[in-house]
């Protein structure tokens, strides 16, 4: 998950990132690109942001995308949050129509009081 600087005390990001670790160890899967957990409420204080989508980590450098470790290759996702609409829209018609529409609008995926992109 990327958050601007301004949240590094008293984030609540840390217990976000133990909860869907918890999550996804519960049911035994790893995340897979395009997948939404939520919408479960708002996750940030005075935020439209209410699910968390699972992307590959576009805002940093490919090589960040990918771990090897014992012979392995590992996936890195990054958790986007996103808004109730955009969980909808990726539920409704897909993660690629989703991804397709962040590319043509490019919204500020970091800015926690971004509103809703248009699906």
């Amino acid at each position: 998950m990327i958050v601007p600087e301004s949240l590094t005390q008293e984030s609540p990001v840390p217990g976000i990132l133990q909860q869907v670790g918890g999550e996804v160890l519960e049911r035994g899967e790893a995340l897979l690109r395009g997948e939404v957990i939520g919408p479960k409420g708002p996750i940030f204080s005075g935020s439209q942001l209410e699910a968390l989508y699972s992307a590959i980590p576009v805002y940093l450098p490919d090589e960040f995308g990918v771990c090897h470790c014992d012979g392995m290759e590992v996936l890195i996702f990054w958790l986007v949050p996103i808004t109730h609409d955009e969980a909808h829209c990726v539920l409704n018609k897909g993660w690629r129509a989703f991804e397709n529409q962040l590319i043509t609008q490019q919204p500020d995926l970091c800015d926690l009081s971004r509103g809703s992109i248009e699906c």
